[in-house]
């Protein structure tokens, strides 16, 4: 199902957030490859069911976009390629992206709150994203406290980027494409986050 493997995708790039452990990134990256090989529609959007393998209902393919009661999955596959984009800069998310917002363009503007959770992508697509990189090691210290205030501290559109590696603790804060200088204590990070 579509809708398990999103999900999955999106609590692995959660995952990857809080503890800057790697394998999160790279499991929220197989999973979405899955998806693009077994539910991709070539019209655009994602099937719900990754084949056709059923009889009568069970072998009908949808392309779920309203959330209710829960996130559509097509809107939280487009959330997760988003973030995904702003975690990497890679540009074939970012195609894959503006791809899925195309596939339902048409019909965002009549699902109105039911369609929130495609709504939240498309406002990841056209606004700036402030992206959040913090080095240093791991374990307790500047880098660990610059880190927690990064997850703690709420923007819109917002991805924290952890990287444990043994080298001096720094902060680097961009909004879009304009980057603030590089700073190495929390409470250098906390009047960034505050301007």
């Amino acid at each position: 199902m579509l809708d398990d493997n999103v999900q999955a995708a999106a609590a692995f790039l959660d995952a990857y957030e809080a503890t800057g452990k790697t394998h999160w990134h790279g499991r929220a990256i197989e999973v979405m490859g899955y998806c693009l090989k077994s539910h991709i529609d070539e019209a655009g959007g994602y099937f719900d069911i990754a084949t056709t393998n059923g009889a009568a209902y069970l072998a009908t393919r949808a392309k779920p976009v309203q959330d209710a009661p829960t996130p559509s999955p097509n809107g939280v596959a487009a959330l997760v390629l988003a973030r995904l984009w702003a975690m990497t800069s890679h540009p074939e998310w970012r195609s894959q992206l503006d791809r899925q917002l195309g596939a339902f363009a048409g019909s965002a503007r009549e699902l109105a709150l039911y369609g929130s959770t495609l709504l939240r992508a498309i406002d990841w697509a056209v606004h700036p994203v402030t992206r959040i990189e913090v080095v240093g090691p791991h374990g307790d210290g500047p880098a660990c406290a610059m880190h927690l205030l990064a997850l703690q501290t709420y923007r819109p559109r917002k991805a924290v980027v952890r990287e444990l590696v043994d080298a001096p603790p720094d902060a680097l804060v961009c909004i879009g494409s304009s980057c603030a200088p590089p700073v190495a204590t929390p409470e250098k990070l906390a009047e960034l986050l505050e301007a």
